[in-house]
């Protein structure tokens, strides 16, 4: 298990958002010297530090942990803007009865 790759991961999606450290910490109430230090793998985030990040993102958990978890399961989506991936219909959606 590498727990280095969480902060991998969320320099990615960081990048990927155009976000700079700075936004992320204010987004998150963290230091940007504290984001800078998780992303380099030199502190573990705790969950709910990881919830916040992963909100601030606008990313699921899981895309932060694609390559801690062994599930078997490979995410086939990389970091993305909500707007880019529809990901249910609301026809699709159907409530258990």
């Amino acid at each position: 298990m590498n727990i280095s790759s969480i902060g991998k991961n969320i320099r990615e999606c960081r990048i990927t958002k155009g976000m700079k450290q700075e936004e992320l910490a204010e987004k998150t109430d963290l230091s940007s010297v504290y984001i800078g230090m998780l992303e380099r793998g030199e502190k573990t985030a705790s969950l709910e530090t990881l919830v916040k990040i992963a909100n601030a993102l606008e990313v699921s958990s899981d895309i932060l942990l694609k390559e801690v978890l062994v599930t078997g399961y490979r995410s086939r989506i990389p970091c993305y803007r909500k707007s880019w991936i529809p990901f249910v219909k609301k026809t699709e959606i159907r409530f258990m009865q």
